[in-house]
């Protein structure tokens, strides 16, 4: 059986605004744990108090504020790291079975596409690549093989220090900013040193722009930490 601070941990957790503001320190445990209480409760099958939900805030907050905000090394990965930016990209997702498929057609799409990668997981290959070779690659692997596809988006990628694959916390990092910011991933994936975000084209500017800026900061809190 859970425990109050296990639902309260996994309810604030999963929401990107409230974990800042215990993290920062700028949050109203009380009020919290009214608003809290209904959920909690629901979730335990009994009535929770204010007064155990609020502790349970305490404590959490008190765990999390210490790590929220990205250590030196973090910040030194960011502050080597560069943004390029591809318009165009389509994500398929397709029946695993057809990535035997595909390998007959790399030759000629490889050379000729802007934007190319490819995901095999357990239920689905994900292939992201321009929008101008969908067609042709549909009609050699047939369209029966699509479960899902989206047009018009934007590849962000992140080309960072090699040290990107061994120091832990830069994706939690980069995706939290884009929560809290209400940008949608719509699908991520790393690739040796480069992270890959794929977002809608209409969220590209905003999203470009905002990790630009953190890159920036990332750079002078470098420095300052030398």
């Amino acid at each position: 059986m859970r425990s109050v601070a296990e639902v309260v941990e996994e309810l604030v957790l999963g929401d990107p605004v409230l974990r800042q503001c215990l993290a920062r320190g700028i949050a109203n445990y009380s009020r919290i744990a009214r608003l809290l209480r209904r959920p909690v409760s629901r979730e335990l099958g009994r009535e929770v108090s204010t007064d155990s939900i609020k502790m349970a805030l305490i404590r959490l907050a008190q765990r999390i504020g210490a790590g929220e905000y990205p250590g030196d090394d973090v910040l030194r990965v960011l502050a080597g790291s560069s943004i390029e930016v591809r318009t165009g990209v389509s994500v398929l997702s397709l029946r695993p079975d057809a990535l035997p498929r595909l390998y007959p057609l790399l030759p000629e799409i490889a050379p000729r596409a802007r934007f190319f990668a490819v995901m095999h997981s357990v239920l689905a290959v994900t292939l992201a690549i321009d929008d101008t070779l969908v067609e042709r690659i549909l009609g050699e692997i047939g369209r029966d093989q699509l479960l899902g596809m989206g047009r018009g988006y934007a590849a962000i990628v992140i080309v960072s220090p090699e040290d990107v694959m061994k120091v832990p916390g830069i994706i939690a990092y980069i995706s939290n900013l884009l929560a809290l910011n209400n940008i949608n991933i719509i699908h991520i994936e790393s690739c040796y040193t480069d992270t890959i975000l794929i977002v809608d084209r209409h969220e590209m500017e905003k999203a470009f722009t905002l990790l630009m800026e953190h890159i920036e900061t990332a750079k002078t809190l470098a420095r300052d930490v030398r």
